[in-house]
């Protein structure tokens, strides 16, 4: 037997309970620079994925982020999960089968561990609530049960929430055969089509769902309402996007891209990548970024479809460039043009008063037309380009405009997606947590 096994084996009696439950404690970490004045202290597991939202919570006077390396969660749930491991690796939805009943008595094993561990960890950890950014990863889903189960409260800030009007019925469905369950206290959204997916998905149930808006976009709101925004730079930035969009789900893909061009959104990409790259050679006394949300096969794809489409790579244009480097809210700011599809940054462009180009042509004007967000805002809040050549004499429009091309002033579109245009998104979702500690203590 390995020793790794035999290290779990002794882990998991429940003498040795107090000993893993001091050992993990030790391992907690203020998120911010907190000397623990706040009234409320908050695990949050998984913090590197939603640092934006956690910042706003950690700056709220009424609540103090702590942290839990993923590495130490990990190694706790592999007590137990370690056996189940080739089982749930074969599929994303494999752990969420309750009919297999090897998997099924493995995560109550290790809810039941839990139960004993937390008490203990809590107390010594300070600890009074517990977070995460949605409701499926594996690895929390014991520890949210777990934590309902023995009066820890469990909240789940879901950070997923992109759902169109057009892709709502997809989700419910994709939600229902996924069989995902939440068994926190609550779980916050920004926006009621999210909602409704949830509930109709049976996902959880409609009183465990609150709506608070997006903490993170509260800076921004607040900028917006006071009039802050900087004038732009000579910037364009194209949000770029893979051959998979709008819930699109293909068994064969890879990190949303797929090899055959018969699949997907493949000459939609490759086009518009393309033009883009186009309308730099255009101007090359303006600066054209692509950002991917991260490198590796994202950037050779795009790499790709330059060479495919202009027979040159960016490295032969001077002010392209493909990189991650900057975040998206600064080249937001910085940015007079903003181009993309189906994401949250061409909102948050417009609550930045920029003005957005998407380009719908190939498949999203045609067979994969349903996968495309934001129709209803076409012409009031977003340009629309309708061909290659359009997209770039659009952004050409764009970046020479001396007011706006379209009505909207976003507040609407900011509303669908976002749920509040207030920016008291953080103020709502605080609020959650201390009524949650305050009703455990009552």
């Amino acid at each position: 037997m390995a020793l790794k096994e035999l290290v779990r084996i002794a882990a998991r009696q429940r003498a040795l309970v107090p000993l893993v439950a001091r050992w993990a404690a030790r391992q907690v970490r203020p998120f911010g620079n907190r000397d623990g004045d706040a009234r409320t202290t908050v695990l949050a597991l998984n913090a590197p994925r939603y640092r934006a939202d956690l910042r706003m919570l950690d700056a709220h006077p009424d609540i103090r982020i702590v942290t839990l390396p993923e590495a130490v969660q990990d190694k706790i749930n592999a007590l137990f999960l370690a056996r189940i491991h080739p089982l749930i690796a074969r599929s994303a939805t494999a752990y969420f089968d309750e009919t297999n009943s090897a998997i099924l008595e493995t995560r109550l094993q290790l809810r039941a561990y839990l139960r004993a561990f937390f008490p203990t960890f809590c107390r010594l950890a300070g600890i009074d609530a517990m977070t995460t950014c949605t409701f499926y990863y594996v690895r929390d889903r014991e520890w949210e049960a777990a934590a309902q189960e023995v009066g820890i409260p469990f909240i789940v800030g879901h950070k997923e929430n992109m759902k169109d009007e057009v892709i709502i019925p997809e989700m419910i469905r994709q939600y229902r055969e996924r069989s995902y369950k939440f068994h926190g206290t609550q779980l916050a959204v920004y926006n009621a089509g999210e909602r409704r997916c949830l509930v109709d998905g049976a996902v959880a149930r409609p009183e465990t769902i609150v709506l608070t808006g997006c903490p993170r976009l509260d800076p921004l709101l607040h900028k917006r309402a006071a009039g802050e925004f900087a004038p732009p730079r000579k910037l364009v930035t194209l949000f770029s996007f893979r051959h998979l969009v709008g819930g699109m789900r293909l068994t064969e893909a890879r990190g949303g891209f797929v090899s055959a061009r018969n699949h997907g959104l493949v000459a939609y990409f490759d086009k518009t990548h393309a033009a883009f790259a186009r309308a730099a050679q255009r101007n090359p006394d303006w600066e054209f970024v692509i950002k991917p949300k991260w490198a590796e096969r994202w950037s050779e794809e795009i790499e790709d479809a330059i060479v495919r489409e202009l027979g040159v790579g960016s490295a032969a244009i001077p002010n392209l460039s493909i990189s991650i480097e900057r975040p998206a809210q600064q080249l937001i700011e910085e940015s007079a043009v903003i181009a993309g599809v189906n994401s949250t940054s061409l909102i948050e462009a417009r609550i930045a008063g920029r003005p957005v180009v998407i380009p719908v042509f190939e498949e999203a004007a045609g067979i994969h037309q349903d996968r495309i967000y934001f129709r209803k805002y076409f012409g009031t809040e977003f340009l629309v380009g309708e061909t290659p050549e359009h997209f770039i004499t659009q952004i050409e429009a764009a970046m020479r405009a001396e007011r706006s091309l379209v009505p909207g002033d976003g507040t609407a579109l900011i509303e669908e997606f976002f749920g509040f245009a207030d920016g008291r998104a953080t103020e709502r979702l605080a609020a959650v947590f201390s009524a949650a500690v305050a009703g455990r203590a009552a």
